[in-house]
C-alpha cells in the first residue's frame, strides 16, 4: 500500500489526465482517430506504478485513485495484467508468517535450516509475483500451504 501522499496525488493526477474525455477527444482528432473507441493518451501508466497497489483489493484501489473498476481493469489488461494479484500475494504473505511462527515455536524463537530456506523461497516467489502478476504459484508452495493449513486446523 502506498503511504506516500505525494505518490498517490501523482498517480491520481495521471489517471485523471488519461480519463479526461475532452482531452482524449482532442487527441483522437489530432491523431485522426475520431471514429475509434480506443482511448489515446500521451501518458501511459507503467507496471511499477500499478504494482504498488497489488496488496490492496482492486475495489479499494479504484476508490483510492478515483477511477471506475472497469477502467482500471482496462488499463491493467493493456499493461498485460489479466488478473489482480491481491489474493495470491496475501496468501503468500500469510504463508510466510505461518511458516515463521511454526518454526519459531519448534526451535525456540530461531528460524534455521530448512525453515529459513523455505521462507527465502517464498519471498522470492512473492517478488516474482509482484513482477509478473499472472504467474502461477509453484506446486511445492501449494503443498506447503496445505500442510500449514492442516497443522493450524488440527489445533
Amino acid at each position: 500500500m502506498i503511504n506516500d501522499n505525494k505518490e498517490k496525488r501523482e498517480f491520481n493526477t495521471k489517471l485523471k489526465q488519461m480519463t479526461n474525455p475532452r482531452k482524449m477527444e482532442k487527441e483522437r482528432a489530432e491523431n485522426g482517430n475520431v471514429g475509434t473507441s480506443r482511448y489515446t493518451s500521451k501518458m501511459m501508466l507503467c507496471r511499477e506504478t500499478i504494482a504498488k497497489y497489488f496488496y490492496i483489493t482492486i475495489k479499494q484501489e479504484a476508490k483510492e485513485v478515483n477511477v471506475g473498476i472497469t477502467l482500471l481493469k482496462k488499463f491493467c489488461r493493456d499493461l498485460g495484467i489479466h488478473r489482480w494479484p491481491h489474493r495470491k500475494l496475501m496468501s503468500l504473505e500469510t504463508l510466510i508468517n505461518n511458516v515463521q511462527q511454526e518454526f519459531s515455536k519448534e526451535f525456540g524463537g530461531k528460524v534455521e535450516g530448512k525453515s529459513r530456506e523455505a521462507i527465502l523461497i517464498l519471498e522470492r516467489e512473492r517478488k516474482k509475483l509482484e513482477e509478473i502478476p499472472d504467474l502461477q504459484v509453484e506446486h511445492n508452495t501449494k503443498r506447503l500451504r496445505q500442510t500449514c493449513f492442516m497443522s493450524i486446523s488440527k489445533k
